[in-house]
């Protein structure tokens, strides 16, 4: 149980504090911005199903009756830090899925060499 408890500490520091640093940094002004997003983005994609399994591992193995979730004050902190996290990885979600489009959309600039005439081989 205690190394359930590690993993899932570990995971939920690694991803929340990621996404914290992130967001309230100077991390995204920075030259390097592209790198540790998708630095961030690779562990995240570990780190959130392994707190989740390891949550809902500590849950089944706390919890003796599933009233008790909704029944005692630690079920009721652990439903609102569900909502919470899932509150979270959909504005994830959302905010990702739009950059990405507005990544797609955005138009190529065109080249400053003029383009040759037809039937120009350029040799001169």
């Amino acid at each position: 149980a205690i190394g359930m408890d590690a993993l899932h500490l570990s995971s939920v520091v690694l991803w929340f504090g990621g996404l914290f640093v992130l967001t309230t940094g100077s991390v995204l002004a920075s030259p390097h911005a592209t790198h540790v997003v998708a630095r961030f983005s690779r562990m995240a994609t570990w780190a959130i199903p392994i707190a989740v399994v390891t949550g809902l591992w500590q849950t089944w193995h706390l919890v003796p009756r599933l009233s008790d979730i909704t029944d005692t004050d630690w079920g009721k902190g652990l439903l609102i830090k569900g909502c919470f996290v899932v509150g979270v990885v959909t504005l994830v979600l959302l905010v990702g899925s739009s950059a990405a489009v507005a990544r797609r959309t955005v138009v190529a600039p065109r080249p400053s060499v003029a383009p040759r005439a037809a039937g120009s081989t350029g040799a001169a």
